[in-house]
């Protein structure tokens, strides 16, 4: 996953306009944008993975670019955007040719560039246009505006990674949480370092975060834990719980786990997010 995820990503460096697509001979193909979407998930699972920003990154820049960050100028997407695509190929959503008849709703992903010009329109008006700028907003344009309920899902999926993911990493976090798992077939250890990085002293605290799994704690140290569910909850011990301005406590637990661990993607202390760390 992370090869392929690193081989889109160089794909994108090599870019004018970023996209998660090449063919062999460097053209795109009928649908380049389902796929430029599927690709996009590849990149979301990656930053699932690993945590790495890149790949996040990477995964934001796929939906710039099929929401107009791109050398046409238009949002792939019906009803997004300055200037959403209007006139995809549907039957039923056929305003352009007849306007009794409806646009397409907003959230309809048009197939995209498709270099091959495979359709009467697209050879007329495209003669010679570069890969990525081989569209037009023509109903007609079949090769090119065609609407897909796979093309549609990959997006669907792409865009509520997205916004699961559209919060800022918090900036004036007061505490910062350095999370590490060392795990085997039915269980795991979890390591921790919580680390005040504010300016007032902290007199008693208490660290929470989630479980992504089924993991089940059974012994923890340096902290009262407690769980309920997928929710656990680290209190400060008697002797830890004065934490002066930038410094740290370490604690840590061992589970009953099945199945893969995943490093909890949120933490805070007192209610206040976090900024994690996941060393390597």
């Amino acid at each position: 996953m992370v090869t392929t995820a690193d081989a889109h990503l160089a794909t994108m460096a090599s870019a004018g306009h970023p996209a998660t697509y090449r063919t062999g001979d460097g053209g795109y193909e009928w649908g380049s944008n389902g796929l430029v979407a599927n690709n996009g998930m590849v990149l979301g699972l990656a930053h699932d993975l690993t945590r790495a920003a890149k790949y996040r990154d990477g995964a934001f820049a796929t939906m710039d670019y099929l929401l107009g960050r791109n050398p046409v100028g238009f949002s792939y997407v019906s009803g997004w955007g300055d200037r959403p695509v209007r006139n995809v190929h549907h039957r039923h959503w056929a305003n352009q040719l007849a306007p009794a008849l409806p646009t397409a709703p907003p959230g309809v992903l048009s197939g995209g560039p498709n270099s091959a010009l495979q359709d009467p329109v697209a050879q007329r008006v495209l003669p010679g246009c570069a890969p990525q700028r081989c569209w037009v907003d023509h109903i007609e344009a079949y090769s090119l505006n065609e609407v897909t309920v796979n093309w549609n899902s990959a997006f669907a999926w792409l865009s509520n990674w997205v916004a699961e993911h559209s919060a800022p990493p918090p900036t004036s976090a007061s505490c910062q949480v350095t999370y590490t798992a060392s795990t085997w077939q039915t269980g795991l250890t979890g390591s921790l370092t919580v680390k005040n990085t504010g300016t007032t002293a902290w007199d008693g605290w208490a660290l929470t975060f989630e479980f992504d799994g089924e993991e089940l704690i059974t012994q923890g140290w340096n902290a009262a834990w407690s769980q309920t569910g997928a929710a656990v909850r680290a209190g400060n011990a008697p002797w830890n719980a004065r934490i002066a301005p930038g410094a740290s406590v370490s604690i840590g637990f061992t589970a009953d786990s099945t199945g893969a661990h995943r490093s909890p993607a949120e933490f805070a202390v007192g209610g206040g997010r976090c900024a994690p760390q996941w060393p390597g």
